[in-house]
């Protein structure tokens, strides 16, 4: 399934790898929860990661997170975090969803 997304670069240079691994974690997120519409997710630097996801019936989940400012901080680390933390609400959005089916 190809999920609609979109993903911006704001106030850093575009890289191909952040780019391709935000579309593997993006694709992933209806195996957290089956009804995901969409999903938005800003780059920025510090690294800086913001992600909005669309759901049916209810306010989009909205999941920003910051490293901490460290030379050893990169950009897909902060992808990395950022989606765990969206996968873990879409886990818990769906067993909300099952529990009051």
């Amino acid at each position: 399934m190809n999920l609609e997304h979109e993903i911006t670069f704001h106030g850093i240079p575009h890289d191909n790898g952040v780019e391709t691994l935000v579309r593997e974690r993006v694709q992933r997120l209806p195996h957290f929860y089956d009804r995901v519409q969409r999903c938005r997710v800003v780059l920025e630097s510090g690294p800086a990661v913001k992600v909005v996801v669309g759901v049916p019936h209810r306010d989009p989940i909205v999941v920003s997170h910051a490293s901490s400012p460290s030379p050893n901080a990169t950009m897909e680390a902060s992808v990395r975090d950022t989606f765990e933390l969206v996968e873990r609400q879409l886990r818990h959005v769906h067993d909300q969803r099952t529990r009051h089916q």
